[in-house]
């Protein structure tokens, strides 16, 4: 069975997360992911600068 839908984020710009020289090699697919990945850890309150080891 073949599921096939799409949708649309109004006024996503990638380039709010990613640089702008990396947003033309990347697919809307990855631009989305990491623009949903740094919202995650910054809503989660992660510090990326200390490390834990």
């Amino acid at each position: 069975m073949k599921v096939r839908f799409g949708g649309e984020i109004k006024d996503f710009n990638p380039a709010d997360y990613i640089e702008a020289k990396k947003v033309s090699r990347l697919d809307p697919f990855s631009h989305i992911a990491i623009a949903a990945s740094i919202q995650a850890a910054k809503e989660a309150k992660l510090d990326m600068e200390k490390e834990d080891h």
